[in-house]
């Protein structure tokens, strides 16, 4: 190494050189090339983060819109299902109302007829008319209920004699005890 270089030295670096500069030309070129996948790489991920953002906006715009129209929606459901009750409440009412109503005529009609509830009468003595009443009040009460017969008629007066009793004694005793 030390020393003059002859002429197969001179070419063996030139060689060497030269191919040193190639090799870096290459390598250059390579790392270019790096660089500019690296550079698209990133404008391609940039624009789909962009890309992103603007569908996520998107999205929470639709779902905000579709969790309104929802709510919506469920406010009106528990509005029909409020106009349902008061339907049914109304309903209920009106058949209570009508079977208070029958339930009065009932009683009327019973109260018309003597021989079914004032012993003391001679006509409470007498069968036959006490079973044309009885067909009577039998059917008036199969205008609302459609299975009466003369036993449930005695049945329902009778439990009727006894809530009234019932209830007339616990007044009785009420006013007796002052409270």
């Amino acid at each position: 190494m030390f020393g003059i270089a002859d002429a197969d030295d001179v070419r063996k670096y030139d060689s060497s050189i030269n191919k040193l500069e190639n090799d870096q030309k290459d390598i250059m070129r390579i790392v270019q090339g790096q660089i500019s996948i690296l550079k698209s790489t990133i404008i391609n991920f940039n624009d789909s983060v962009t890309s992103f953002d603007e569908n996520k906006k998107l999205f929470d715009a639709n779902m905000k819109e579709g969790e309104t129209k929802l709510n919506e929606k469920i406010i009106e459901i528990s509005n029909e299902d409020r106009k349902i009750n008061i339907l049914s409440f109304i309903s209920l009412i009106e058949n209570t109302i009508f079977e208070l109503d029958m339930f009065i005529k009932f009683i009327d009609l019973y109260k018309s007829y003597p021989c079914l509830w004032q012993i003391k009468s001679k006509e409470y003595h007498d069968r036959q008319l006490r079973e044309t009443a009885y067909k009577v009040l039998v059917e008036k009460l199969k205008e609302s209920e459609s299975e009466e017969t003369k036993d449930i008629v005695v049945k329902k007066i009778n439990n009727l004699r006894s809530s009234v009793r019932k209830e007339k004694n616990k007044y009785e005793s009420s006013l007796k005890s002052g409270a």
